[in-house]
């Protein structure tokens, strides 16, 4: 039984795979702890005790001293009494993250790009982008809305902007992608102009007009994660980018200023902020 006991322990400290919701009522036969779904693995997860409260009224941090500054987990918060503004009725206090902005901006000056933390090989991405062109194509083969990394014999996810304002759609995606030429359309768009573009796998629409494609193989999988932005320097506005996996929402990225005032973007699918790994600082547009 000792044995037994020292195994377990070994498989719960060394194992970064976990169950959830296990509480003390599992069987524990051959060494594994045995749930309803099957063998599992077992990892620690904690919470902070205490969390720190900040109180907002609109963008403007304020000190309201009737209301406690941090609460303890899983407890109910001390809020303060309702704010009063003429003409207006009190929704209620909702969590912060962040200020929302209309758009997020690279400079131009200087390459500017955010990694999404999503890696590109998948064929069953769905990424919708809204976003604007903001100066001529220095290099019209690098001036990407997003785009992965990689070698030229690689897929990738992108769309390309030409000099011509066409925009070329790249998928990962069984080894093809759609391009312009030999009878096909790539569908183009207008410099200071706001363009919605949803792209998957040989099927992709500008504003809503579908595009029609040619496709070939270009190579190896690429398994490095989604950037938005370019890989040079341009200026481009994104207002939001979403990628399904399968029909799943797991990015739903939105423009804010953190508490510190740094413009960059949010997920609010994973709750984080996302910043530049780039050069300089990002644009932000006005405050929504």
């Amino acid at each position: 039984m000792l044995k037994r006991i020292l195994i377990l322990l070994m498989m719960i400290i060394s194992l970064p795979s976990f169950a959830t919701d296990v509480t003390g009522g599992e069987t524990c036969d051959t060494d594994v702890l045995n749930t309803d779904t099957g063998p599992v693995n077992l990892r620690a997860e904690f919470e902070p005790e205490v969390i720190n409260l900040k109180w907002y009224n609109g963008n403007n941090q304020i000190t309201v001293p009737t209301a406690s500054n941090s609460c303890t987990y899983d407890t109910p918060i001390s809020l303060p009494a309702n704010p009063v503004k003429p003409g207006y009725k009190f929704k209620g206090w909702k969590v912060f993250t962040g200020i929302p902005i209309e758009y997020l901006q690279s400079n131009g000056n200087e390459i500017q790009y955010i990694d999404t933390g999503i890696p590109g090989d998948n064929d069953n991405y769905n990424i919708i982008v809204d976003f604007m062109i903001n100066q001529n194509p220095v290099n019209p083969y690098t001036t990407y809305v997003f785009y992965t990394p990689g070698p030229a014999n690689s897929n990738v996810w992108r769309i390309i902007i030409t000099n011509t304002y066409r925009l070329l759609f790249y998928t990962n995606t069984h080894s093809t992608y759609p391009r312009s030429g030999n009878g096909c359309n790539s569908g183009g768009v207008a410099l200071n102009e706001r363009t919605v573009v949803s792209v998957n796998y040989n099927n992709a629409t500008i504003n809503g007009v579908q595009n029609n494609y040619c496709s070939y193989d270009i190579g190896q999988p690429n398994n490095s994660t989604i950037r938005l932005f370019s890989p040079d320097k341009h200026s481009i506005r994104i207002y939001s980018f979403k990628i399904y996996d399968n029909g799943t929402l797991i990015r739903d990225m939105v423009p804010v200023k953190d508490l510190s005032g740094v413009a960059c973007m949010y997920d609010k699918v994973s709750g984080q902020f996302f910043y530049n790994s780039g050069t300089g600082n990002f644009v932000a547009g006005p405050d929504l």
